[in-house]
């Protein structure tokens, strides 16, 4: 599981390091997490870790969105075509 966080405090972190700090719009993130279904703790514990980062590290400087795939692969590709229209 640390390895998990860890990987998504990378993550935000370079997008944070790419983009313009002066810049006034937010950086629109999205997420694919097993929110329901057999991984549903694991997911929650993601999208907390994923919030907590955003608020406390980054002052709510990103737009999070954060979809439930219901621990399912074809559900998966599905959220993400669905992010990336957004």
């Amino acid at each position: 599981m640390k390895f998990i966080e860890t990987l998504i405090l990378l993550a935000l972190v370079s997008f944070t390091l790419a983009s313009n700090s002066f810049a006034e719009e937010k950086i629109k993130i999205g997420v694919s997490v097993p929110l329901s279904g057999a991984g549903a703790a694991y997911g929650s514990d993601i999208k907390n870790a994923l919030l907590f980062a955003n608020k406390k590290l980054f002052h709510s400087s990103y737009d999070l969105i954060i979809e439930d795939d219901q621990c399912i692969d074809e559900r998966s590709g599905f959220r993400c075509s669905q992010i990336s229209r957004r």
